[in-house]
């Protein structure tokens, strides 16, 4: 397999196990969700959720009360148990969704898991 450099900015990111989310932007189709799920193999638990296979995900964050609501959310729109300090968020194409970019700084300040964003033309929307 072909290595790229940013294989190993994303081991260097989540090695410091800092209190912070990643977000990876780029043209679309040059590999940011393939690298993103090949880094994601290192983790016990993994969680994606992708904004345009699944738009009523944007529903997620939608008057949620606090991170655990979200969380709670998460977990069950998922289908899976997410295990505090071993599970990867990985929300995709973000640009989907209005709200992550509010929702994403609760979420990493409660600090239990580590989160990953990618997405496509975000400054176009974000702005």
């Amino acid at each position: 397999m072909l290595e790229r450099k940013i294989a190993k900015r994303l081991e260097r990111f989540y090695k410091k196990k800092e209190k912070k989310a990643l977000l990876i932007t780029g043209a679309r189709q040059v590999g940011k969700t393939f690298i993103i799920e090949q880094f994601a193999k290192k983790y016990r638990h993994y969680v994606r959720i992708n904004f345009i296979e699944n738009p009523a995900a944007v529903s997620l964050f939608k008057n949620a009360s606090s991170v655990d609501e979200m969380l709670l959310r998460i977990s069950v729109f998922a289908g899976k148990e997410l295990v505090k300090n071993e599970t990867l968020i990985f929300f995709d194409e973000v640009q989907e969704c209005k709200n992550i970019a509010t929702a994403i700084k609760f979420l990493v300040e409660d600090g239990s898991y580590q989160y990953i964003m990618s997405g496509s033309l975000l400054g176009v929307d974000l702005k």
